[in-house]
């Protein structure tokens, strides 16, 4: 499996900030890539997707890496950044928990998918679920509680980083065609412990009161995603640390339900905001041979 949150950088890296210039309301990044380059672009959309979360989002910033890994073990994360002994460094990290979001939707029970995996059906009703369809896609977008709502897109994709995240916002921002069929059915799934690579935040920079140049020298990122007939949970938390830059050493189904079986893209997202706060895919064998029940998970 593999999913990812970039929307959620933002609110580390503002943390960093307080430390590296207090004086700024916010700095200017300056980006080594074209990833980090779409990264500043999101920004305002990212942040506005994020606001007014509560307790759901937080975020910290301390010079060590003890202070922020114990942050990360707080939160529940296995995430860890490495220590360093340089004052100039400053670790950063930020945590989005998205837990136990039931489906706003009819929910079917003791279903199984043509290979005999345990499955559950999810039908539309008042509250808006919607099956549509796009380039041979179904896409479909459940309503969560408080606000919240997940999309499948079926299909597998080799994407990952934006290209994931522009692949499934496009297919569902084009998915206007109704699909032909009275519901989806779905398998339980429970990963806990998925790690995107996030090399590419390396070397992202910006500068401090005095002109020094800060720059990325660490950054990692762990994703957790449950979702069962009780309905979602999904973690997200991010870890980085930036250096100043002198100091760098460079180191079976119905007829009208559509089966989602063999997998497929997610993604998280704020209702009426189009950027996923997560997103993901994943395939046959990710699932799990159980109902999972995210109201039981201790995240």
């Amino acid at each position: 499996m593999y999913g990812i949150s970039i929307p959620i950088i933002w609110p580390a890296l503002i943390a960093a900030e307080k430390y590296i210039h207090p004086l700024k309301d916010h700095l200017s990044w300056i980006p080594a890539n074209d990833m980090q380059a779409g990264l500043i672009t999101d920004r305002a959309a990212s942040l506005a997707a994020l606001s007014g979360l509560g307790d759901e989002l937080m975020s910290y910033a301390a010079p060590t890496a003890e202070e922020v890994n114990r942050f990360l073990a707080e939160a529940g994360l296995d995430i860890r950044l490495d220590p360093w002994t340089d004052p100039d460094t400053i670790g950063m990290a930020a945590v989005l928990k998205i837990l136990k979001k039931a489906w706003q939707a009819k929910v079917g029970h003791n279903y199984e998918f043509a290979d005999g995996r345990e499955a559950y059906t999810l039908r539309p009703d008042e509250r808006g679920m919607r099956l549509t369809t796009v380039l041979g896609h179904i896409v479909t977008t459940v309503p969560l509680e408080s606000g919240w709502e997940i999309t499948f897109v079926s299909g597998a994709s080799n994407e990952t980083g934006y290209g994931l995240i522009g692949e499934v916002s496009s297919l569902k921002a084009m998915a206007v065609s109704s699909a032909p069929y009275g519901g989806v059915m779905l398998p339980s799934l429970l990963q806990s412990d998925v790690r995107p690579d996030m090399d590419w935040l390396l070397n992202l920079r910006t500068v401090d009161k005095y002109g020094g140049p800060w720059r990325m020298v660490q950054a990692v990122e762990q994703i957790k995603l449950a979702f069962g007939p009780m309905g979602v949970s999904a973690v997200a938390g991010f870890a980085g640390a930036s250096m100043l830059e002198c100091c760098i050493s460079h180191r079976k189904p119905e007829s009208d339900i559509y089966p989602y079986d063999m997998g497929a893209l997610w993604s998280i997202c704020r209702t009426g905001h189009n950027i996923p706060v997560i997103a993901g895919s994943f395939n046959r064998e990710d699932t799990s041979e159980i109902d999972v029940d995210v109201n039981e998970l201790d995240w």
